[in-house]
């Protein structure tokens, strides 16, 4: 082969390489674009599912649902289970009102929560600064309503048809994370949260009614003959 023939030789090896070079970089940007175009549609869907949730939940005047709860307990190596009833009135309270394994009820009034429990002699009395409830999902509706103020979006999934969003509190507290499952209806049919210590709480939600009457009388607790305990108030 000659000196001139090797060059030319040379010179269109090089012109090959420098096509496949720009057909990789052009398939290399496509599959970019698409990576991004994916990203983008899903924040999109997860924005939408989020803007249902919360439309949703500032549209509820009253919910009714049967809940299971599982706590389990990180230091002791143990579950706990309960179950009970959660109603809610908005400008009125929410009753967390447990039946098993023992009766116990959780009621905010619009000033204070009150704790009675079965067998007790006394029921407990807090006042409450709301702010201190806030992310909690103890007052589920509200929580709900406002929940990209209080959470940053972590991550969506999908279960079958249910949407499944990982949170992550935006100020500092006893939460480390939490987690909700929604269903089509745009409604919550589970919570869990984990708090700093480890601890899990789960709550399962089930025969959920939307917007049917509920007596201002639930949210007035009567205690009875039993004492009145002050707890310690939270300002």
């Amino acid at each position: 082969m000659t000196i001139d023939e090797e060059q030319v030789r040379k010179r269109r090896w090089s012109s090959i390489v420098h096509q496949s070079l720009r057909a990789a970089g052009c398939i290399g940007a496509m599959i970019s674009l698409a990576v991004l175009v994916l990203v983008g549609l899903a924040h999109a869907a997860h924005a939408e599912t989020l803007d249902a949730l919360k439309k949703t939940y500032s549209e509820i005047a009253t919910i009714e649902a049967h809940f299971h709860q599982r706590i389990l307990i990180k230091a002791l190596k143990r579950e706990r289970e309960m179950e009970g009833d959660f109603i809610y009135k908005r400008s009125k309270g929410f009753l967390w009102n447990y039946t098993a394994p023992k009766e116990k009820v959780f009621l905010y009034d619009g000033a204070a929560m009150w704790q009675a429990e079965e067998g007790a002699s006394f029921v407990t009395r807090e006042r409450v600064n709301r702010e201190h409830m806030e992310g909690s999902f103890l007052d589920l509706v509200d929580d709900v309503t406002r929940l990209d103020a209080l959470f940053t979006l972590v991550r969506s999934s999908r279960e079958g048809e249910i949407e499944v969003l990982d949170l992550a509190p935006k100020k500092e507290g006893t939460l480390q994370a939490a987690r909700i499952w929604v269903d089509r209806r745009s409604l919550i049919t589970r919570v869990e949260i984990t708090e700093i210590t480890g601890n899990v709480n789960v709550i399962d939600f089930s025969k959920v009614v939307v917007n049917k009457p509920v007596p201002d009388s639930l949210f007035v607790f009567k205690p009875g003959k039993r004492e009145v305990r002050e707890s310690g108030r939270k300002e």
